[in-house]
């Protein structure tokens, strides 16, 4: 599990509940749409691209109006803000480098098949689009410090977007990648060898001989994959150095198109060089100005989103998820991601798209009431990050979770299959008279059970999350209420609570008290929805 790395802004730490721009918004108009769904969502942070051609569109002639334009408008909407760097990789591609770089294919020369054809991305062993690169991404980060240093919401800085090669050969057969594939295998990869020495690359050295020859003598048939991972993982590394030698104390990052696609084929089902699970520690010892990789979690089963989050949560890489999807499924998984992998930021791609004339969409109400959930746990997450928790996910069919923590067990009773008092599908069971409409609103929204529960102290519980009910109750030999506990109405009221109080937490990590709870609406378990917020549970 990884060591806590939260993103800061003066010193404090952030939990990242963020909203990503569509690829073209970096305009005002689109600006204004994209911060109001991020604050619709309850979020924190707006991740926006900025893209080379527009801030040299000329050869070393910069213009940062855009980007002085667009903080403005973020810093008055009171956002983060996260940068995506949209230089020489866009999604495996070179889409958004400069006119003038697309046009001289001979000095900026393009990723060449086997076959002699030229592939529309540029090569990552080209020297010349990689200085090229990083001077105005160094040029962008001295603007930035400018702009940000005082007043710091710039939370952090993306490098590159999915680098790698999409749409083409495993790697470059271009004359000056030849020429190093049948190289002698250079020391700096022996080096990482010895520093990741349980690495997938290292095993495969072991498993051929360790030979150095070249890179085919050494790694067989994935020797193409990890000769393309260390040539774009040393180019990103060059790119982010030079950034960061301008604004020092700027996190960095780059994000990956996962492998976890159709045939899991490099340069066909995902970048090749990017850094995925089977090249990530070429890229940790490689790219060492970035300080973590992020998978954009597109997963829409949880084995594989799991897997996805336990590749990237490492002691030496926080996972933090720059992209994920806006449907029903990433509302539940995205809790997962922070209880069990610890994630220090959620963010959904395409934010604009939550938004239906001004409202949030019914497809996408899951999502966006996981994330106002976030919002108002966020700092709790980082206070409490030390501290038991476990996610809620309802699978299909499932009526109820069984949970356990070192003194307490507990049931998660889902509200779509357990009306506990009248009947299954009527509006009013275990709620208040505020939420009379709940239960056709969640049929509505596709919703299932999901959320979040952190273990404060011995006897205290926050809950946060939508659509169960939570019966806790003290581990023992014997449960001291065990002729009440036979049926399911009796067992919520089996709960001896101090108090159960509905807030949200502020920004300093202190719990405001919004309303308590200590009367009918407690006499069917510790229930939780959106706009609510968060309860904090006191337990006898």
């Amino acid at each position: 599990m990884t060591g806590i790395n939260f993103l800061k802004s003066k010193d404090r730490e952030i939990f990242v509940v963020g909203g990503q721009a569509h690829n073209s918004s970096f305009y005002d108009v689109r600006i204004d749409e994209a911060c109001l769904a991020v604050k619709k969502i309850g979020g924190n942070t707006i991740e926006l691209p900025v893209y080379w051609e527009n801030i040299e569109p000329q050869e070393g002639q910069f213009d940062f109006r855009e980007v002085q334009e667009a903080y403005k408008k973020i810093e008055e909407n009171g956002l983060y803000i996260i940068f995506l760097w949209f230089g020489t990789w866009k999604n495996g591609t070179s889409k958004f480098v400069p006119v003038w770089v697309k046009q001289d294919k001979k000095r900026f020369f393009r990723v060449m098949g086997e076959n002699g054809a030229q592939m529309s991305v540029i090569s990552p062993h080209c020297k010349e689009s990689m200085q090229a690169d990083a001077r105005a991404f160094a040029a962008f980060m001295g603007f930035l410090k400018q702009l940000d240093e005082d007043k710091n919401i710039v939370l952090a800085v993306q490098v590159e977007n999915e680098p790698g090669i999409m749409n083409g050969p495993v790697r470059d057969f271009g004359e000056a990648a030849d020429d190093m594939f049948y190289d002698t295998l250079p020391q700096d990869m022996l080096d990482m060898m010895a520093a990741f020495p349980k690495s997938a690359v290292a095993n495969c050295w072991n498993r051929n001989g360790h030979k150095t020859e070249n890179w085919q003598q050494a790694y067989q048939g994935k020797a193409q994959e990890f000769f393309t991972a260390y040539a774009t993982a040393r180019y990103v590394e060059y790119v982010a150095a030079a950034g960061i030698r301008e604004y020092e104390n700027m996190t960095l990052y780059t994000n990956v198109w996962v492998e976890n696609h159709r045939l899991k084929l490099p340069g066909k089902d995902y970048p090749s060089g990017g850094a995925v699970g089977l090249v990530l520690d070429i890229w940790k010892h490689t790219a060492k100005s970035l300080v973590f990789i992020s998978p954009d979690n597109y997963q829409q089963t949880y084995e594989g989103y799991a897997e996805c989050c336990d590749v990237y949560s490492r002691k030496d890489n926080a996972l933090f998820i720059p992209e994920s999807g806006l449907l029903e499924w990433n509302s539940r998984f995205m809790f997962s991601a922070i209880a069990d992998y610890k994630a220090i930021g959620i963010n959904i791609f395409g934010v604009e798209s939550v938004l239906q004339n001004g409202k949030i969409g019914e497809k996408e109400q899951a999502v966006a009431e996981s994330m106002q959930v976030l919002g108002a746990l966020g700092p709790g997450l980082v206070k409490y990050q030390d501290k038991p928790m476990r996610a809620i996910m309802q699978d299909e069919y499932a009526q109820y979770q069984y949970l356990e923590f070192e003194n307490y067990i507990g049931i998660a009773y889902f509200s779509n299959c357990n009306p506990v008092v009248g009947r299954l599908g009527t509006d009013w069971n275990w709620h208040d008279y505020y939420h009379k409409d709940y239960l056709s609103r969640q049929v509505n929204g596709g919703c299932r059970g999901r959320g979040i529960i952190i273990q404060s102290g011995e006897k205290e519980f926050y809950v946060a999350g939508d659509a169960f009910q939570l019966v806790l109750l003290p581990k023992e030999e014997e449960i001291p209420y065990y002729p009440l506990v036979g049926s399911d109405f009796h067992l919520t009221r089996s709960m001896d609570f101090i108090t159960i109080e509905e807030g949200i937490f502020q920004e300093n990590g202190e719990f405001k008290v919004q309303r308590k709870r200590n009367g009918d609406e407690a006499d069917f378990g510790i229930w939780v929805e959106p706009d609510i917020q968060v309860v904090r549970v006191r337990l006898c």
